[in-house]
């Protein structure tokens, strides 16, 4: 089984620490890279082409709905899954109109987030929140 490659953008390095450590934790998920705003996670996304980006709403420079809209602009394929501590359904669908496919909170973050990007890489939308 090849690994599901993923970006972890978040501007809260305990945030990508304990990503990291899901990623660790489960055998057919693998971190490709990650970054801490959306400028960043544009950068990093031309270069490492992961298969899922895990996309946080509220960060500096650039915010995720932002950087969603503007990575699907350019790679209309990609996959993006929010990662939010925001419930508020007008979150949820300012990130379904930028094009992610999934979102989770943040407070539910393991196993959904997981079962998530199994989800959207199946060709399926994950909007647990």
């Amino acid at each position: 089984m090849t690994p599901i490659r993923l970006l972890i953008v978040d501007d809260h390095q305990i945030i990508r620490e304990g990503l990291r450590f899901l990623c660790a934790r489960e055998p057919d998920l693998t971190m490709a890279g990650e970054a801490a705003d959306g400028s960043e996670a544009l950068r990093e996304y031309e270069r490492l082409l992961p298969d899922v980006v895990v996309m946080d709403i509220g960060m500096p420079v650039m915010d995720g709905v932002k950087a969603t809209a503007e990575l699907l602009a350019r790679y209309p394929k990609a996959l993006v899954v929010a990662l939010s501590m925001h419930a508020d359904p007008y979150y949820i669908d300012l990130m379904k109109r930028a094009g992610a496919v999934g979102y989770v909170l943040k407070d539910e973050a393991s196993a959904a987030l997981a079962a998530a990007v199994r989800k959207v890489m199946g060709g399926g939308t994950a909007f647990s929140a």
